[in-house]
């Protein structure tokens, strides 16, 4: 999405209170507002450190646009109150370096 939209990707991360939408998530009501916004912050940070997974050179081009081998991925080893992530993502991404 960076780079395709030329760093200009948003991510609106939305923690309702609705109670008709917990039992999309397996739940009978919705956790309270703390627990809500908790469990987003942890997992906004969670998926930060998965797209940070590889360095920004981790998948280098050549010439004609091949890849060259990536660097080894760092694991995340995230352990948090709501969440236990391992590591690293499973797919490679390329990021944009940071302006």
């Amino acid at each position: 999405m960076d780079l395709i939209s030329g760093g200009r990707a948003g991510w609106n991360v939305v923690a309702t209170g609705d109670g008709g939408t917990a039992g999309n998530f397996g739940l009978d009501e919705h956790f309270d507002y703390p627990t809500r916004y908790g469990r987003a912050l942890e997992h906004v940070r969670v998926a930060q450190g998965l797209w940070d997974s590889y360095e920004d050179d981790a998948f280098p081009r050549t010439g004609a646009g091949g890849v060259l081998r990536p660097h080894p991925p760092a694991r995340l080893n995230h352990v948090g109150e709501y969440f236990s992530v391992v590591g690293p993502l499973t797919c490679s991404v390329r990021r944009r370096a940071s302006r």
